[in-house]
């Protein structure tokens, strides 16, 4: 585990590395076929951030919000490992990217603790009262929905070696499904879980 642990801290290193268009972001990653079977290890690590997430959540959900069941996670957890291969293995066949497979798909699991990460520390600042729901709602409404599609395209064009127009399809293919997914995701819970009236 403490291997896991030390391979994730070199992982998170390389998805900064990538953000800043480093050409040197693969030193800190695993890219062969054993480092992509290690790379599902990501979500044993991040199984536990999660839940801590949504614990947070819970603490700061404003009065009358409905706490979302326990169905939601399970399916959320399903669609953040789950859907980016089937949708990736997609985009790399339209595009004809398919040799870089592995190693993107490698990275993008490693990015998913990155997320997870970077979403708990915005709502353990809430909880601690070091920010307000107005900087919450800034941060979920404008800047999470651009770091997720900037983090998406920066792996895409570190990652997938061919013309940039390619590339740029293969990334914004995974960018349109995370996002449908999410808010799909999103109204299924909001109907079959409706605010209760006060």
């Amino acid at each position: 585990m403490i291997r896991m642990l030390a391979e994730a801290a070199f992982a998170m290193s390389g998805i900064g590395r990538i953000l800043l268009f480093r050409p040197d972001w693969s030193d800190r990653f695993n890219l062969t076929e054993r480092g992509l079977v290690r790379s599902f290890g990501a979500a044993l690590i991040a199984l536990p951030v999660y839940a801590l997430m949504h614990a947070f959540f819970w603490q700061i959900s404003p009065a009358g919000t409905p706490v979302q069941p326990l169905w939601y996670f399970a399916i959320d957890l399903a669609r953040l490992w789950l859907l980016f291969p089937v949708v990736a293995a997609l985009a790399v066949m339209v595009t004809g990217l398919k040799r870089d497979y592995a190693a993107w798909l490698t990275v993008r699991n490693w990015s998913v603790l990155a997320q997870i990460l970077v979403v708990t520390l915005i709502a353990a600042t809430h909880v601690a009262g070091l920010t307000g729901q107005v900087f919450l709602a800034y941060f979920f409404v404008l800047f999470y929905p651009v770091f997720v599609t900037v983090l998406h395209l920066s792996i895409a064009f570190a990652v997938l070696r061919g013309p940039w127009q390619r590339v740029a399809g293969a990334g914004m293919i995974v960018v349109l499904a995370d996002f449908v997914s999410r808010e799909g995701m999103q109204a299924l819970a909001t109907a079959l879980n409706p605010v209760q009236p006060s």
